[in-house]
């Protein structure tokens, strides 16, 4: 059983935007979260996924600090 989402009713709505854009617009749109370890990033993009159908994908990776040559580290970076 997975527990209520608290506090991020805000930063939902905000992606359900992004992606309302993007379907609208017919253009992907990119977005990036940032913040410390465990306050719930993946959690927040588990929960948008989970409410959308297709033809909505989301792509979704991290950057690891043991990983510093990745690619995704190397955009985030410089974003």
């Amino acid at each position: 059983m997975r527990s209520p989402l608290v506090g991020r009713a805000h930063h939902l709505a905000v992606l359900r935007d992004v992606v309302k854009r993007a379907v609208d617009f017919q253009a992907p749109q990119l977005v990036t979260l940032v913040g410390n370890r465990g306050t719930g990033k993946s959690r927040l993009v588990a929960e948008l996924a989970r409410e959308l159908a297709p033809p909505v994908r989301v792509h979704h990776g991290r950057a690891r600090a043991d990983e510093p040559g990745s690619a995704l580290t190397a955009v985030l970076r410089d974003r």
